[in-house]
């Protein structure tokens, strides 16, 4: 009965709380984490947080939006929040204060963003936060002390910024910090005792940066470390004063001259992987011949390597040849400059040509301006619904249609990671947002003030159009016998032909159930200045066409009613529990009136019974 009761209970909570879910998002109970309520935010073009969450969110997803701030005291009511992903937005800074009232937060996800400038202050009041990613942002430079409330933090990431620098107060308040990523920045030196203060660090992540020379400190010696990586940089010297903890050395892809023993690898005496791939200025010298056979007596794994510009491998060092190699230098030995006369060799241009591909359907391209390339094209009235990189403009820019579109495809073009680009042009306000390679079904998103570029260009859409009629030639009447009769065919070979860019390929593809087959057929604009007509020709393959395109639109318009089918089974489903619930308490609580009547009737029953023996 009592589990019965639990379950009526939850039932009649989860219906509760279903109703007060904002419209844009998902909501429901994190099966996997009991004690979570989840609302799901993410990937909705969101332009702000909607206001209409409800306050027992435990857990609260807004990444892959368009939300460029967050309003002041908007988490205020969120105090069982306790993991906030905000990564993939328009954030260009973090003001002071705004998640000052987020007491439970555990978990805070800032990646991905544009964030620029982070207020002193910006993390007050999260003393319980114990992750907090902030890579892929633009920080050049932070406050000495924007980490400090961070009391309980264990897991840092700062990689993929443009820190060039780091205060050596940067991480003095952070006893339980245990991982620290700083890759793919552009650190050209480290302070000496930066990292002596983080008590608990066990990971650090230094690669791919532009380090010359490290020397982290005495303290850095008692740390906990285990991994510490420093490959990808341009350490010319092998980094002294390291932890006897560690297990793993990462110094790939360095400019180190030779590997020290004495009092360095020496000290390291758990040490199981040492990484020194294309360390190409390493010389086959005693003191690294040493060191790497004393590390194999030890069983240490040694990752690659190479010696005397890849002459010989590390691993076959052996004791027979130490005695024939000469000394490591202690000094670069002087650069010999060398002249030799300059050849001058000139090869022939050759010009290649590629053949024009003709296409009979009716395909109607729009040119634009300021193009970058010949292969690019824009889309009317599609978008993509995924992949946000960064917002190029945003406002009320006075740009024309076109000026517009040339100044988005100039900025995509700049871009190497971008490969479409989204530009709504409204009366009021025109966006430009860059996309990813991971642009998502555009072809089913088709809202309307939206133009789709595409840097390099997709299939042709073929829309049906009308069935092909015999083109007539009108004669005058003195000619009209003279005239002879000329075919479709021979009529379409004589006028000009459409032509497409060698890179748009052409194929049917699946219609949007709001594309109906006998209007008119769309409209590509493409980068090139061709202008592809209705030719009315009488081919023989336009039946064939006709009946793929109607295929994919039976198709599509199936697709559709299945998508309609489950959103209505869902919320049946929805109302259903609901329904169920309500029953069983009303059952619950008819079953117990009962239950209770009946004792007391038998009560007083046999209360009568006794007095009535007594008398």
């Amino acid at each position: 009965m009592k589990a019965l009761q639990f379950s009526l209970l939850w039932l009649l909570f989860t219906a509760s709380v279903v109703h007060s879910c904002p419209f844009q998002c998902d909501c429901g109970l994190n099966i996997g984490t009991p004690g979570y309520y989840t609302v799901d935010c993410s990937d909705r073009n969101l332009e702000s947080i909607p206001s209409n969450i409800p306050v027992e969110v435990t857990e609260l997803k807004l990444t892959e939006n368009q939300i460029s701030e967050i309003p002041q005291g908007v988490f205020s009511n969120f105090t069982k929040l306790r993991r906030l992903e905000f990564g993939s937005n328009d954030l260009t800074e973090i003001a002071k204060g705004e998640f000052a009232l987020l007491k439970s937060l555990e978990f805070l996800d800032l990646s991905q963003s544009e964030i620029s400038d982070i207020d002193a202050g910006a993390f007050e009041g999260l003393s319980s936060l114990l992750r907090l990613s902030m890579a892929r942002n633009e920080l050049e430079d932070v406050d000495s002390e924007i980490f400090s409330p961070l009391t309980s933090l264990q897991n840092l990431n700062l990689g993929n910024n443009m820190f060039s620098k780091l205060d050596k107060a940067m991480f003095a308040n952070l006893p339980k910090l245990s991982k620290l990523s700083l890759q793919k920045n552009k650190l050209k030196a480290i302070k000496a005792g930066t990292f002596s203060s983080l008590t608990s660090l066990e990971f650090l992540y230094l690669e791919n940066n532009k380090l010359a020379k490290i020397d982290l400190g005495e303290g850095f010696k008692s740390l906990p470390l285990k991994q510490l990586f420093l490959g990808k940089n341009q350490l010319t010297e092998f980094p002294a004063k390291l932890p006897s903890t560690l297990t793993w050395l990462k110094l790939g892809q360095n400019k180190l001259k030779h590997v020290p023993w004495d009092g360095q690898l020496e000290n390291l005496s758990q040490l199981d992987k040492l990484d020194l791939t294309k360390n190409k200025a390493l010389l086959c010298c005693p003191q690294t011949a040493v060191a790497i056979l004393k590390l194999r007596a030890r069983r240490s794994v040694i990752v690659g390597g190479e010696c005397d510009a890849g002459k010989t491998k590390l691993m076959e060092v052996t004791p027979a040849i130490v005695e024939d190699l000469q000394g490591c230098p202690k000094s670069t030995p002087p650069i010999v400059i060398t002249t030799q006369p300059i050849v001058k060799t000139t090869q022939p241009i050759v010009k290649t040509t590629q053949p024009i591909v003709k296409t009979t359907p009716a395909i109607q391209t729009t040119p634009t301006t300021g193009q970058a390339q010949a292969s690019s094209i824009w889309m009317e009235n599609y978008k993509c619904p995924m992949g946000f990189l960064k917002t190029e403009f945003s406002g009320k820019t006075g740009y024309s249609v076109e000026q517009a579109k040339a100044k988005c495809a100039k900025a995509c073009d700049s871009q190497v990671k971008c490969k479409y680009a989204d530009l709504y042009y409204g009366s009021s306000r025109q966006i430009c947002y860059l996309k990813r390679a991971s642009c998502g079904n555009w072809r089913a998103s088709r809202p309307p003030n939206y133009h789709l570029y595409f840097k390099q260009a997709p299939p042709i859409i073929i829309v049906a159009s009308k069935p092909p009629t015999k083109v007539k030639i009108a004669a005058s009447p003195s000619t009209r016998k003279q005239a002879p009769r000329t075919s479709t065919k021979a009529l379409s070979s004589a006028v000009p032909q459409p032509t497409i860019p060698a890179a748009v390929t052409v194929k049917v593809v699946t219609i949007p159930k709001t594309i109906s087959p006998t209007k008119a057929p769309t409209k590509v604009s493409t980068k090139e200045d061709n202008n592809v007509d209705d030719d009315g020709s009488d081919d023989d393959d336009d039946d064939g066409d006709d009946k793929e395109v109607k295929g994919a639109n039976n198709a599509a318009l199936n697709n559709e009613q299945r998508k309609d089918t489950d959103s209505g089974s869902k919320k049946d489903i929805d109302w259903l529990l609901l329904i169920v619930a309500v029953v069983g308490s009303i059952l619950f609580i008819t079953v117990v009136t009962v239950v209770v009547y009946r004792r007391c009737t038998l009560y007083r029953r046999h209360r009568h019974q006794l007095v009535a023996q007594y008398n």
